[in-house]
């Protein structure tokens, strides 16, 4: 558990600041999380390696370059680092801004076979009610309607996937 003023200190911040952050939902369990916090909600635009309160080593006290404790601050900065990218990324998925690739291959393999499995069903669907038909333009205005019912069934259940995923659904697309 960290204070809020060890966590004002690091980024250069109002302690005042800090605890509003707090209060709006900032975890105090460590470092990386406050940090990776901070980078999702306050400022998401901007990567973690980019914030200017992380310590690099122009800001890191004076060692002989190739010395032990050079060495074990360079590890530090980077475990810090990979803690921090780690913190971001599963709050980006507990916010289901991300998926694990294993969910999108698994989701779009299941779009492709209803996708398959409703175009295979058309004709055998579409057939009795073409053959009672003597029109083209009939028989042209059933196969529209079917295709357009289709595709519309079809993007009914790649909503209800969505849904279950998680996944934001965007209706512009």
């Amino acid at each position: 558990m960290i204070r809020s003023a060890e966590v004002a200190r690091h980024l250069n911040a109002d302690p005042s600041l800090v605890a509003r952050w707090v209060r709006r939902g900032m975890p105090l369990a460590s470092m990386s999380e406050a940090l990776a916090w901070h980078a999702a909600t306050i400022r998401p635009r901007r990567r973690l390696d980019a914030l200017p309160s992380e310590p690099d080593r122009a800001s890191a006290p004076a060692a002989p370059s190739g010395s032990m404790s050079a060495q074990l601050l360079e590890a530090r900065l980077l475990r810090e680092k990979s803690e921090a990218t780690t913190a971001a990324i599963k709050l980006a998925e507990l916010r289901k801004q991300v998926m694990r690739v294993e969910d999108a291959v698994h989701l779009w393999q299941n779009l492709a076979t209803n996708v398959k499995q409703a175009f295979l069903n058309l004709p055998s669907r579409v057939a009795p009610l073409v053959a009672a038909e003597t029109s083209a333009t009939a028989v042209q205005i059933l196969l529209q309607r079917e295709v357009n019912q289709t595709l519309t069934d079809l993007a009914n259940g790649v909503a209800a996937a969505e849904a279950t995923v998680g996944a934001p659904h965007d209706a512009d697309a």
